[in-house]
């Protein structure tokens, strides 16, 4: 992932969803590493393939524990957040 400022551009793989093909998709994520902020993209695919690019801009600063929680979707873990960060 590539930043500068506010903006962000990443490669990655996203596989095909076989919904009409869409060309262009709002996204989403969460960075678990300082500065902790969530981002909103536009993921451009071409129809058929599995490479992605998405381009979008980072929100504001969020909390440690809020952004990890946030990253795992809040899906229920049998672990606490502070000890995920301990590892």
């Amino acid at each position: 992932m590539k930043s500068i400022g506010i903006f962000y551009a990443q490669r990655m793989k996203y596989p095909p969803k076989f919904k009409k093909f869409p060309l262009v998709e709002v996204g989403w994520t969460t960075e678990t590493e300082e500065p902790y902020r969530k981002g909103y993209c536009i993921v451009f695919k071409a129809p058929f393939m599995i490479q992605a690019l998405a381009l979008g801009i980072w929100g504001k600063q969020q909390d440690e524990v809020d952004a990890l929680v946030k990253a795992i979707n809040g899906r229920t873990l049998e672990v606490s957040p502070e000890d995920i960060m301990e590892w």
